[in-house]
């Protein structure tokens, strides 16, 4: 009995590196992850140095799927993901686009010439975290203490006046689409989405107090800073309500520099944030 080419191949297992929760990554994953590097890697005549450059490779590019097979996990725990027309139509965006991602995508359109394992992982991965930003970015608040200390850090110079002001500022929480919420994420047993919803869920507005009506503001009066009310009713309907506090200051740097200074805090501690709540999903995602 004689086998042709294509049903031989067909009996050859693709070897299993490392497996993360269910799902497994296989040699050819690896190798299919940067093609021209691996061609040119192959093609180098001193054996030592093309062992060396080979684990080298091997070491990044394992490395790199693990880890977005780790974020694919813990995504869709909440519910995110990520799908393939989403991955196209952000490569051309990010082509385009000039953001922080456009060299790297550039560089590995350049190198490779097409859309390779790489660059549609490191795409998806962008999708995700924008995605999950959603979830995480109302537990990055950047406080007037935040700016005041970079702007002293950075301009030890920068003068202020003495006088400050404090302006009471609540965040307002459907009070009912909070505790469905609530509910699912308890029956999901999602502990980490779970803390994310004692301080957000639909977003009504960060609003000062005094704009609230009076007896809100009444009811409001006794609410220590970072407290949560039970539900409070307005003629709208009943509302969570968290009490924050806003402490303006007069410095000497423009609005459009303290908008820049704000954006750049809140961006490390969303990456503080999200590194976090990814090491707390690892611990339940077993990788072999």
């Amino acid at each position: 009995m004689s086998f042709s080419p294509k049903e031989l191949n067909a009996e050859i297992i693709d070897k299993v590196v490392a497996q993360v929760g269910s799902q497994i990554v296989t040699l050819h994953d690896v190798e299919k992850f940067a093609p021209s590097i691996v061609r040119s890697i192959n093609a180098m005549t001193d054996n030592e140095e093309r062992e060396k450059a080979w684990q080298a490779y091997y070491d990044e590019a394992i490395e790199f799927v693990i880890y977005d097979k780790t974020l694919e996990i813990a995504a869709a725990r909440s519910g995110i993901t990520a799908n393939d027309r989403e991955i196209q139509e952000m490569i051309g965006i990010l082509q385009e686009q000039n953001t922080q991602f456009r060299e790297r995508v550039r560089s590995i359109l350049d190198r490779e010439g097409t859309v390779t394992p790489e660059l549609y992982l490191f795409v998806k991965q962008i999708i995700l975290r924008n995605k999950l930003s959603n979830i995480l970015v109302p537990r990055a608040i950047v406080t007037e203490e935040d700016l005041k200390n970079y702007i002293r850090q950075n301009n030890p110079d920068a003068q202020y006046e003495q006088t400050e002001y404090d302006i009471d500022i609540v965040f307002l929480v459907d009070e009912a689409q909070y505790n469905r919420f609530r509910s699912s994420i308890r029956r999901s047993g999602l502990e980490d989405a779970a803390e994310a919803a004692d301080t957000f869920l639909i977003n009504m507005g960060w609003v000062r107090m005094e704009h609230l009506v009076e007896n809100m503001q009444q009811e409001l009066e006794y609410l220590n800073v970072g407290e949560i009310s039970d539900g409070i009713k307005d003629e709208n309907g009943r509302y969570i309500v968290m009490r924050l506090n806003d402490t303006r200051m007069v410095s000497a740097v423009t609005e459009q520099e303290r908008n820049a200074i704000t954006y750049e805090l809140r961006e490390q501690q969303l990456n503080a944030i999200f590194t976090n709540w990814l090491e707390r999903q690892k611990q339940s995602i077993i990788v072999n």
